[in-house]
């Protein structure tokens, strides 16, 4: 299993991901839900709140479903002592999305972290803002009928949404950022990939990680473009850095053989002071 966090400038959405790969096992996965609390837990700041955002949609909804609206139709979610929102509303032709917020308590932010890892009915907010200002912001959110869309909350300042996102034994965790909240994670040492450009840049080699040469066979490329980053070509082969391990250990790799196959070359302050680059 691999676990690695990046900083992705993406236009309006920038976010910090916490990346897991080779998640094969229920421990494993339980394992990089541990990991991802205690990563959420550094960088929140310490006065924000941790808030359950959870939608439910209807087609056509009966008389029972428009009277149960949200909370009472969603099952097994219970925390102590939470806090819950006014249920809202948004309405699409026949399709009615309900939506709601839930403040927990920070100690119950694990077991939040399994209910959104495991239904997208479910994400995270974080923020500074009070209870009331939040549900105010909310209560005029948009959506189509895939649901009510988040990503107005990247305008509210001191507030950050999170979601959980997987493809098979991959996972992604989001945390959607304030653009004022950027400059605080860029050069941070929390955030592995910032760690290692920052190396790189003393050597003037901050940009040589964008990608991997596109001559490169589909399996190495897709491997190589998560948390093995480029260095440089030597003659017919590759050296590449893994930003998932402590150190960033790098290795000589043939150009068209398996990552698992390369030749260990030292970790990456060392590679830089051996290497001509």
């Amino acid at each position: 299993m691999d676990v690695w966090s990046d900083l992705v400038l993406d236009g309006t959405h920038p976010k910090v991901c916490l990346r897991g790969s080779r998640i094969f096992m229920d421990c494993e996965y339980e394992t990089y839900l541990r990991h991802a609390c205690k990563f959420i837990y550094k960088i929140l700041p310490g006065e924000a709140g941790i808030y359950l955002f959870a939608q439910i949609t209807y087609e056509s909804p009966t008389r029972v479903q428009l009277h149960r609206k949200l909370w009472n139709a969603l099952q097994g979610i219970d925390f102590a002592d939470a806090e819950k929102g006014a249920e809202h509303v948004y309405k699409t032709g026949e399709l009615h999305h309900f939506f709601s917020l839930m403040k927990i308590r920070r100690s119950d932010l694990l077991k939040a972290l399994r209910v959104i890892g495991e239904n997208d009915q479910f994400q995270l907010i974080a923020s500074e803002k009070h209870f009331e200002e939040i549900d105010s912001f909310l209560s005029v959110l948009q959506g189509n009928e895939n649901g009510i869309d988040l990503a107005p909350l990247n305008t509210l300042k001191e507030t950050m949404y999170i979601e959980m996102d997987s493809l098979e034994h991959e996972y992604d965790l989001n945390i959607y950022l304030h653009q004022a909240y950027v400059l605080r994670f860029k050069i941070h040492p929390l955030i592995d990939t910032e760690v290692l450009v920052q190396m790189l840049m003393q050597n003037s080699r901050a940009f040589e990680g964008e990608a991997l040469p596109i001559d490169l066979p589909d399996h190495f490329k897709e491997e190589g473009i998560s948390n093995w980053i480029f260095l440089k070509i030597a003659g017919p082969n590759v050296h590449l850095a893994n930003a998932a391990a402590h150190g960033f250990p790098c290795y000589s790799v043939r150009k068209y053989d398996d990552i698992v196959s390369g030749q260990y070359l030292g970790e990456l302050q060392k590679y830089q002071k051996g290497s001509a680059l």
